[in-house]
């Protein structure tokens, strides 16, 4: 929450050496205004500790992200690497290396920063902890079961991913979807005009699951939970998903031409995500271990879970 106060001042000032210059006062109307708002959040968090180029921007993308920070754990040179002419708009860069960039882009950037510690690294934290969850999901579908046919499916586990064998729209209902990638469907693929719509649902990427959206027309619009263990958590990666931007294992890709809405988090924290192509996409934040943007994004922030740093106070004007 945002609060705004301002304050004017109208009047006349006494000037110490005015009557040397025939005037003893001054005439003055002057006013201010101060925002007190939550700090620049990181929306976008990099884990890696040494990647030379943990984040890359390349090319001539859109990315938007005017109140939030990009947050870059690396310390290598070049943490953040930035080629090409982005129209980039982002609240700050901070980085625990460097930051290269053309000399004539104007950031905001922190160098040399202590690195920030993940916000989420209790969550799933162990294999074991994964597991045991896998084992109290329900198989609404059945054993070995895959989202390959456009209806409404129900939360649990879907152990051979998501696959449409054409155009359509898989609808979900609240809840926790762990994906799979048994029978080579390597996780959610959504191609040509595919699309998967949800509300209050999270998308767990099982160890070797990766999730795709590649076509000219597919669609992605799905709102995280508000409320549990993954309030505010959209799509989390298995732990041991490290292919850190390796061709087809990459862990998320956002691509193609159609349309992208993901109110919450990306939460990749030991893999790579990879937002290329000219799709609208709209997503609440980022944090993986490494991230490649090459095409159009608008980080909101919407979605994110609530930020409980203290407030601090921005002049305005």
């Amino acid at each position: 929450t945002c609060h705004r106060s301002e304050a004017a001042i109208d009047g006349q000032l006494g000037l110490m050496f005015g009557q040397a210059f025939g005037s003893a006062m001054s005439d003055i109307s002057k006013s201010a205004i101060a925002v007190i708002a939550p700090p620049l959040d990181a929306h976008i968090l990099l884990l890696d500790p040494s990647d030379p180029q943990a984040l890359r921007i390349n090319g001539s993308p859109e990315f938007e992200m005017p109140m939030g920070t990009i947050y870059v754990n690396s310390s290598g040179n070049c943490a953040a690497n930035l080629i090409g002419t982005p129209d980039f708009y982002v609240g700050r860069v901070a980085t625990v290396g460097t930051l290269c960039a053309p000399a004539d882009m104007s950031i905001r950037k922190d160098e040399g920063v202590e690195p920030m510690a993940d916000p989420l690294a209790g969550l799933l934290a162990t294999v074991g902890e994964w597991d045991a969850l896998k084992a109290t999901l329900a198989e609404p579908e059945g054993p070995n079961a895959q989202m390959d046919t456009p209806q409404v499916y129900t939360q649990g586990l879907y152990s051979h991913g998501a696959k449409l064998g054409g155009d359509g729209a898989i609808r979900l209902d609240p809840g926790v979807y762990m994906i799979g990638s048994g029978a080579g469907s390597k996780g959610i693929d959504l191609q040509g005009s595919q699309s998967i719509y949800g509300r209050d649902v999270t998308l767990l990427l099982d160890e070797g699951a990766t999730l795709r959206v590649t076509g000219s027309g597919a669609i992605l619009d799905i709102t995280a939970p508000t409320t549990g263990p993954f309030a505010g958590v959209a799509i989390m990666s298995h732990r041991d998903n490290t292919s850190n931007g390796s061709g087809a294992n990459t862990e998320v890709v956002l691509a193609g031409s159609g349309k992208i809405n993901i109110e919450g988090l990306i939460y990749v924290p030991g893999g790579h995500v990879d937002i290329t192509g000219t799709a609208e996409k709209d997503i609440g934040g980022v944090i993986s271990n490494t991230m490649e943007l090459s095409g159009t994004a608008n980080i909101t922030g919407k979605g994110l879970p609530t930020n409980s740093a203290p407030e601090h106070t921005f002049l305005v004007r």
